[in-house]
């Protein structure tokens, strides 16, 4: 499987499930997009940024270490998918805090 590169980390992401030969990468071009325009834009230690929707914590995970990050989803793959992505690059599992879609966010953020 593919390194994603981005300028916030090199991570090796797995999607969800976990299959055998997996032919389909865990990110996709639109995760390099936006990170490639956060990093144009600027982004501080002090930035909080929600992250909706991540299908596999490709852009929660890159950022995790740049910024106070929440990730929001209804996606109980994308939830899983984000901890062991986490934890695959040695990340703790809550250095991103994940709130169910179902539940208020406390904002505000500087980037969603």
């Amino acid at each position: 499987m593919p390194l994603f590169i981005s300028r916030f980390a090199e991570l090796d992401l797995i999607r969800q499930p976990e299959q055998q030969d997996e032919p389909l990468q865990a990110f996709d071009a639109a995760d390099e997009y936006l990170l490639s325009h956060v990093a144009e834009t600027g982004l501080s230690l002090e930035s909080r940024v929600l992250v909706l929707n991540d299908s596999f914590g490709a852009l929660a995970a890159s950022l995790a270490r740049h910024a106070n990050v929440v990730s929001s989803t209804d996606s109980f793959l994308a939830a899983q998918g984000l901890e062991k992505n986490l934890a695959r690059n040695g990340m703790a599992y809550d250095a991103v805090p994940l709130i169910p879609a179902s539940e208020p966010l406390s904002g505000p953020f500087d980037w969603v």
